[in-house]
C-alpha cells in the first residue's frame, strides 16, 4: 500500500469496526477522527490490489503457519495452494 494511503487506514478499518460491532454512527466517528465520509467510503469500497492481498495472505500464513496435516516439508507451490485455500474473503 502507498504511504499516502497507508496513513489514514488505521482510522477507516476502526470506523468499520464500531460501525458494524457497536453500531456507532460512522459521521461521528469520521468527525472524530478527522476524516471525511466520503474518503472512508472510497476506501471501504476499494479493489484491493493484488500485491496487497498477497501481503495479507502473508501475514495469514505468518500467523497460521501450519497448512495440511502433513510432517514433510512443503515447497513453494503446495503452501501457495494451501494459502489460497486457507484465506476467507
Amino acid at each position: 500500500m502507498m504511504p499516502g494511503k497507508l496513513r489514514h487506514a488505521s482510522k477507516y478499518m476502526a470506523v468499520k469496526f464500531f460501525s458494524e460491532t457497536k453500531k456507532w454512527s460512522i459521521n461521528w466517528m469520521c468527525r472524530q477522527l478527522e476524516i471525511s465520509r466520503a474518503a472512508y467510503y472510497k476506501w471501504l469500497h476499494r479493489e484491493i490490489p493484488k500485491c496487497e492481498l498477497k501481503n495479507i495472505e502473508l501475514a495469514l500464513y505468518d500467523r497460521y503457519p501450519v497448512i495440511g496435516t502433513s510432517n514433510k516439508i512443503q515447497g513453494r507451490n503446495t503452501l501457495e495452494k494451501g494459502l489460497r485455500d486457507a484465506v476467507l474473503f
